[in-house]
């Protein structure tokens, strides 16, 4: 959805509200409701305030077991644009998309707990434990089990 500035100025403020489910194109989560979305522009002088707040589901695949989950996305944003930088228009889509992925955590966890997979089996350990043996010694270290302190 895009605002044009001319509207702005002719108007002073504009709101509305949105849903839009394209928001996961080339990026690694999935959408399947669309996202509700809020936004409020107001023209300040030489200025343009924004407001946006979004709420929604995304779908991620934990980094550790695998296992799909669903992230709760809340996002309130306050920006504040000088006419230049606005442009012609405000692309709100485009503020949306980048306002997802700085909500979204560096690594992606089903929970905080997560086990992850045994490396050895790759069973998934939050469901139970497997019957490997948990031995992980590097042969390069062995000289070192004979140092005496």
């Amino acid at each position: 959805m895009k605002v044009s500035l001319e509207e702005l100025k002719d108007k002073k403020t504009i709101e509305g509200n949105y849903q839009d489910s394209s928001l996961a194109e080339g990026l690694n989560y999935r959408i399947e409701k669309p996202i509700e979305t809020y936004f409020l522009l107001n023209l300040l002088d030489n200025n343009v305030s924004f407001n946006l707040k979004a709420s929604g589901e995304l779908y991620f695949e934990c980094d550790r077991c695998l296992e799909k989950f669903i992230h709760q996305l809340k996002i309130d944003e306050h920006s504040v644009f000088t006419l230049e930088e606005f442009g012609e228009e405000l692309d709100i889509t485009d503020e949306l998309r980048q306002n997802i992925r700085l909500s979204i955590p560096l690594k992606l966890l089903c929970k905080e707990s997560c086990q992850g997979l045994c490396p050895e089996c790759g069973k998934n350990l939050n469901s139970g434990k497997c019957g490997c043996k948990k031995e992980y010694f590097n042969p390069k270290f062995e000289k070192l089990k004979n140092l005496k302190f």
